[in-house]
């Protein structure tokens, strides 16, 4: 229903049709930020894993000059569950917990300091 109003509009309605999608790309937006702010792992992961689907699905098509057809799906579905078992799960841990408890455990203190304070320290 959004969409409806933003696909076909003529030259003349060019402001109207650009507010239009600042407003689907916004509630898109929007809707993300929220998600990802209410679960981190699963958004880290996610993304991780479609990121690096999709950099395989480039390098195939546009390096190795695949057509969609051609695209080997086990090697894509390997490069997938890469990105969502090491570098969403496993990174997330070690940057989320391990790095800000384990190893510098004043980021918190220092986060909230002034930028001359951070300079300074």
């Amino acid at each position: 229903a959004i969409l409806a109003g933003c696909v076909g509009a003529s030259t003349r309605q060019a402001p109207l049709q650009s507010r239009c999608w600042h407003m689907v790309f916004s509630r898109v937006f929007s809707t993300v930020n929220r998600f990802g702010s209410q679960h981190p792992c699963y958004f880290a992961v996610g993304i991780a894993a479609m990121k690096t689907s999709v950099s395989d699905l480039i390098a195939q098509t546009v390096f190795e000059g695949k057509r969609l057809e051609e695209v080997d799906r086990r090697r894509n579905l390997v490069f997938f569950a890469w990105g969502c078992l090491y570098l969403g799960g496993v990174q997330y841990f070690l940057y989320s917990f391990m790095l800000p408890k384990k190893v510098f455990p004043t980021i918190p203190v220092f986060a909230v300091k002034s930028l001359r304070d951070k300079l300074a320290d």
